[in-house]
């Protein structure tokens, strides 16, 4: 961000008496310093509304200034500076940046001077959010170009974006449909230079403004600006139909959720409703018999990624055996006893009751299907499982899923593989899914890539 010709009030030689310094003398006896301000506004109205609200008062800062290195107690110029710098911005979020310089004329030092100085630039930096859409041309490389223009911003840092959605138009529904993500990063500019910055995307992108809410090469919406509220025409923040878009709030979502964070991924999804199965976290699964690698940091990836989709509908799955299932090695099977019905061992993880925040997606009687009832049949994939009424589990599944859970080569292999052939549109969240061996695991996840499922962390 280059202040360098901004608006901005400038305070010289603020005199404060502190006791700052390396030597013992210095920091018992004190001295002189003298303090120079430059307050910047990044987006002040104050010279056309005369307002003092749109201002700051530069006496007040002057006293702050003051307050803060005669009580400090550093021993460095540069720490005293940071720690002004850092009071200032926090006591007045008006300002964009500070910029400041220490003087120190009767530093310790043998020979003659006239002073020493040291002098930092701090700005203040806000979260942002921008809707990216797209239903012209090539849609993808529109958004993908967009992301990389920003990225190579050098005033924005820490840029996060959301899964590429595939969505219905909204407001004009006479249209090819749209891309649609949300991009979050922080910034030093202001939210009108952040709206210049977005019509600038567009206007990279060829975007003509024809018809209102009509298709376009590119829309790049502010969704928000930190907390700033603004009610003029050209800038209403926050944008004034966020939660009534569910291509933004399904982003959104995900990028609010500290579980989620991910690098920028041109893949896309699609948005409409789906659902989230969960396959056999049950305690002998975890803690018990049959035991998985990373069965608890599953359950706690797949509880997480609930809560940052509130909207999703879940489905459980539960290995339910009789004592009498040929599965079981002292039946003549494979496995040793496990899940055995109405025991302890069978029962979900209790985070999927207590951990969940909404109660509708917490595992209920009309949630839970039941698989291995049939002690002659070797029951591995979820698709087979069925409620006590006989529905079937894939009767109540949108056609879209996504499947985690336990264990990766065999009743999470299954249950994927299953779905698909049923013409489901199956994908797997990667951190939400436990194994038996790791080769095992290893070897699978390759394998579900190579016929074509989406596997995302």
């Amino acid at each position: 961000m280059n202040l360098d010709n901004s608006d901005r009030i400038v305070l010289k030689d603020i005199h404060v008496y502190a006791y700052v310094g390396v030597l013992p003398h210095e920091r018992a006896e004190g001295q002189n310093f003298y303090l120079d301000l430059a307050l910047y506004q990044g987006y002040s109205r104050a010279g056309l509304t005369d307002n003092l609200d749109h201002t700051v008062s530069y006496a007040e800062v002057a006293l702050l200034a003051k307050q803060v290195a005669a009580q400090s107690s550093r021993q460095l110029l540069e720490a005293l500076a940071e720690d002004l710098a850092r009071e200032i911005l926090a006591t007045y979020p008006r300002l964009c940046c500070v910029e400041l310089t220490v003087h120190k004329p009767e530093a310790p030092i043998e020979t003659e001077f006239s002073d020493v100085t040291y002098t930092i630039r701090r700005y203040r930096t806000y979260p942002v959010r921008l809707g990216l859409g797209s239903n012209l041309g090539d849609r993808l490389a529109y958004i993908q170009q967009a992301v990389e223009s920003l990225q190579a911003h050098p005033d924005i840092h820490h840029l996060r974006l959301s899964r590429i959605f595939e969505s219905k138009a909204w407001g004009l529904e006479d249209q090819a449909d749209f891309l649609n993500a949300v991009v979050a990063f922080e910034t030093s500019l202001n939210p009108w230079q952040v709206l210049s910055l977005c019509q600038d995307l567009e206007k990279a992108a060829k975007r003509e403004r024809k018809v209102h809410w009509g298709p376009r090469s590119l829309d790049v919406d502010i969704i928000s600006y930190g907390d700033y509220l603004s009610t003029d025409p050209d800038l209403v923040l926050p944008h004034p139909y966020r939660e009534e878009r569910s291509f933004v709030q399904v982003p959104l979502y995900e990028l609010g959720h500290p579980s989620l964070e991910r690098s920028p991924d041109m893949r896309v999804f699609s948005a409409q409703p789906h659902a989230l199965l969960v396959v056999d976290c049950q305690h002998d699964f975890i803690a018990g018999s049959l035991d998985c690698h990373r069965s608890q940091e599953a359950v706690a990836a797949i509880v997480a990624y609930i809560n940052a989709h509130p909207d999703l509908q879940v489905a459980y799955s539960l290995d339910w055996h009789s004592p009498q299932n040929a599965s079981f090695k002292e039946n003549g099977g494979t496995w040793p006893v496990h899940c055995v019905q109405d025991t302890p061992g069978a029962a979900l993880d209790p985070a999927f009751s207590s951990q969940v925040d909404n109660p509708a997606q917490r595992p209920g009687p009309l949630t839970r299907y039941y698989k291995g009832r049939d002690d002659q049949v070797e029951e591995y994939s979820a698709f087979e499982a069925t409620r006590a009424d006989g529905k079937a589990l894939h009767e109540s599944l949108p056609q879209k899923v996504t499947v985690v859970g336990l264990a990766s080569e065999y009743c999470v292999r299954e249950s994927i593989l299953a779905l698909a052939q049923a013409g489901f549109d199956v994908d797997v969240y990667l951190p939400g899914v436990g194994y038996v061996d790791e080769k095992d695991h290893a070897q699978n996840i390759a394998d579900l890539k190579a016929q074509g499922f989406s596997v995302f962390a």
